[in-house]
């Protein structure tokens, strides 16, 4: 079984949210209700909105592209970010790589949120 990645923390309910609705779609799929091995790395969302009001966008990227990498240190198979505002900035997350290959692609569910992910994966 793959490792989910999220990063959490900006919005912790929307982080709270989507760790249950991973879990809750995956046992629906799985034989048996088994449950998913989730990794939640929480952020600190003063840091990286202050960091965004202060026009700092390439500390922001480098603290969420930092948070991509815990994750896949953690060996993790997908990460995905708990909030919309970290996607203002996917394709600059996308080109700093570090070790992590991104794509977005939409949840095909029929939660009424439409995350976005990015598959992290050790280089």
């Amino acid at each position: 079984m793959k490792t989910i990645g999220i990063v959490g923390g900006i919005a912790p309910a929307s982080t709270i949210e989507y760790y249950k609705y991973l879990i809750d779609a995956y046992r629906r799929s799985s034989p048996g209700g088994a449950y998913p091995s989730i990794v939640i790395n929480s952020i600190d969302p003063r840091r990286m909105l202050g960091m965004m009001e202060a026009g700092d966008m390439s500390g922001t990227v480098e603290y969420l592209v930092s948070a991509l990498r815990v994750l896949a240190d953690a060996g993790v198979a997908l990460a995905l970010f708990a909030s919309n505002t970290p996607h203002l900035l996917f394709d600059d997350i996308r080109s700093h790589g570090g070790g992590l290959e991104g794509r977005r692609q939409k949840f095909r569910s029929s939660h009424r949120r439409d995350p976005h992910y990015l598959s992290a994966t050790r280089s």
